[in-house]
């Protein structure tokens, strides 16, 4: 026997950021054995996420430690050619900078990433601020923090804490947005059919998208991904199986 319960950790973020699954298994009745297991919950395939959050509009904040001036940059990237063009961009922008140390998260569970040092003692910078950007628990998001070295050595541990500082800073002052996920949909019926389709899709709140009219009608919509699979079943069931449905 398997018993599973699970329990969230909210950041300040207000991202579910931790799950815990207790495992009670029942050896014949008589002796049961608790695991405890921690993942990072954006990895677990069992948990359908449908909404993301990202900066709402680019955003920069400055702070000086030790005479060296930290320049944060935040900004919105759903390709990796984006964030590289607007990296080049801050490059050129600042050109007598020492550094441009930057990460970025993109994909809906930010699966693709990447962080540099930039000429930084390796591990002091680039992952710092990825470290930051993941905990956030927000994506398509590049974050850039542009250093002008001061005259005063930070050392190792003074560069970690000065990197994070800056980009903690950036993302907590930044505007965050939410964005829904759909997964879009093709819809086709008998004209009969129509108010039943629409009256399920009104229930589900779909994004309509486009209608065309022929012999049948079809219809493009998007459902929210967590409710894609149950609007399908539950508008074939009401059609007695008269409608073909397929994924965008």
């Amino acid at each position: 026997m398997l018993h599973l319960h699970s329990r969230y950790k909210n950041d300040k973020f207000g991202k579910r950021n931790f799950i815990s699954l207790n495992f009670l298994l029942q050896k014949k009745f008589t002796k049961f054995t608790e695991i405890q297991i921690h993942f990072n919950s954006n990895i677990l395939g069992f948990l359908l996420v449908d909404e993301i959050r990202t900066i709402a509009k680019p955003h920069k904040t400055e702070i000086k430690i030790k005479n060296s001036k930290f320049i944060g940059f935040a900004f919105e990237s759903k390709e990796i050619t984006t964030f590289e063009n607007e990296l080049d961009k801050i490059r050129k922008e600042h050109y007598l900078a020492n550094h441009n140390c930057f990460s970025y998260r993109i994909g809906n569970d930010g699966e693709k990433f990447r962080y540099s040092d930039d000429g930084e003692p390796s591990g002091t910078a680039g992952k710092p601020i990825f470290t930051v950007l993941e905990n956030s628990g927000l994506t398509n998001l590049g974050l850039i923090v542009t250093r002008y070295f001061g005259g005063t050595k930070l050392g190792t541990g003074g560069l970690i804490k000065a990197y994070t500082e800056s980009a903690k800073i950036t993302l907590e002052s930044a505007k965050i947005k939410t964005e829904i996920l759909y997964q879009n949909l093709e819809i086709e019926f008998d004209y009969a059919l129509t108010s039943v389709v629409m009256r399920s899709l009104d229930s589900f709140s779909a994004k309509m998208i486009d209608t065309f009219y022929s012999n049948n009608v079809r219809i493009h919509a998007g459902i929210r991904l967590n409710s894609a699979d149950e609007f399908s079943r539950n508008l074939q069931e009401k059609c007695l199986g008269n409608v073909l449905i397929k994924n965008l």
